[in-house]
This record gives structure tokens, C-alpha cells and sequence, in this order.
């Protein structure tokens, strides 16, 4: 531990104050007051703050440059994720809307128009529109009444990417969408 005491020092008569006393890398000179002769505090201790060189004022302008382009790559980055997590959504919201239209198909008195009803009410309730739907009889498309019972009837819908964006003018998500279920006719 260094005790230093701020009692009234009086210079030594030598000039080499500085090298004489050296604290802690302080300029004892300047602190005892040998630098200024003249000055009736000539002995007493005076405390200076050091000089500091700042370089905060001067970097204003690359602060602002450099959140600028941080925050841009985030947004993209949020957006991009929000647009891939709607992609998926809406896949999930296709294969429900096969599902309830499979599921009306595969019932004995059904035909494609029963089908399409139940796929497009259930596109519509989601707030879904424009979407395509596909009809497969054990893999071949045709209308769903001339099915025997055991037979795979397959619903595919689809739907353009672009109509299931929630950002306008965002190319993220392209090509179509598209949810399928399959079931046996009873």
C-alpha cells in the first residue's frame, strides 16, 4: 500500500524535482507546484487531472454508419425468417385443406365438386384464395365417384408462393406450395 500525504511540501532547492521524486508515474513537479515559480501556491499540492485524448466526438459519424448497416442485415434477416415461418404455415394450412377435402372424398354418394367445396371452405376460413386442387385415383387423376371401395384417393393442393406472402414485393419464398393426404374409399 502507498500512503501518499498532501501535506504543504516545499520544493528541493535541486531543478530535478522530477527526477528526485518520482510517484506512481505522477509528475511530482507539477503536483507539488515547482513548475510554476511565481505562483502563491508555490509548495502546496495541487492535483491535475491528466490529459486525456478522446476520440468519442470524432466517431459520431462511423457509429452511425455502423448501426445502419447492422440493423439493415437484421431486419433482412427477421423478415427473411418471418417469410420461411409463414412458408411453413401455409404448407401446414394446404395438407389440412387436403385432408378435409380427402376425407369428404372417400365417403360412397361424393363426387370432385364435393371435393373442391370442402378444400376451398377450408382455405377460405384460413384466408387462403387462388389455391389449385388435384384429384388422384390410385395415382391417376379422376373424379372421385367412379372410385371402388380400397381404392387410394389422393387430394394435392396447391398454391403460388407469391399469393401466400405477408411481404409485398419479397421474392424469399418461390414456386408453389403445395399440401397432399391420401386415404382409402370406405
Amino acid at each position: 500500500m502507498v500512503n501518499l500525504s498532501l501535506e504543504k511540501l516545499s520544493p528541493p532547492s535541486s531543478n530535478r524535482l522530477a527526477e528526485d521524486l518520482p510517484i506512481l508515474g505522477m509528475d511530482f513537479a507539477r503536483w507539488v507546484g515547482a513548475e510554476f515559480p511565481d505562483s502563491p501556491n508555490k509548495g502546496i499540492p495541487m492535483i491535475t487531472p491528466a490529459r486525456i485524448e478522446s476520440k468519442v466526438g470524432s466517431r459520431h459519424g462511423a457509429t452511425a454508419v455502423e448501426f445502419a448497416v447492422a440493423i439493415s442485415i437484421f431486419i433482412i434477416l427477421v423478415l427473411g425468417m418471418v417469410e420461411i415461418g409463414r412458408g411453413f404455415m401455409v404448407t401446414h394450412l394446404l395438407a389440412n385443406a387436403a385432408r378435409n377435402g380427402c376425407r369428404t372424398g372417400i365417403l360412397a354418394s361424393s363426387s370432385n365438386t364435393d371435393v373442391n367445396s370442402a378444400v376451398d371452405t377450408t382455405l377460405t376460413n384460413e384466408g387462403l384464395s387462388g389455391a389449385t386442387t388435384t384429384i388422384k385415383v390410385n395415382g391417376v387423376v379422376a373424379d372421385v365417384s367412379t372410385a371402388q371401395s380400397g381404392d387410394q384417393i389422393t387430394v394435392v393442393v396447391s398454391l403460388p408462393a407469391s399469393r401466400a406472402t405477408w411481404l409485398p414485393g419479397a421474392h424469399i419464398l418461390t414456386g408453389n406450395l403445395s399440401g397432399e393426404f391420401a386415404l382409402r374409399r370406405e
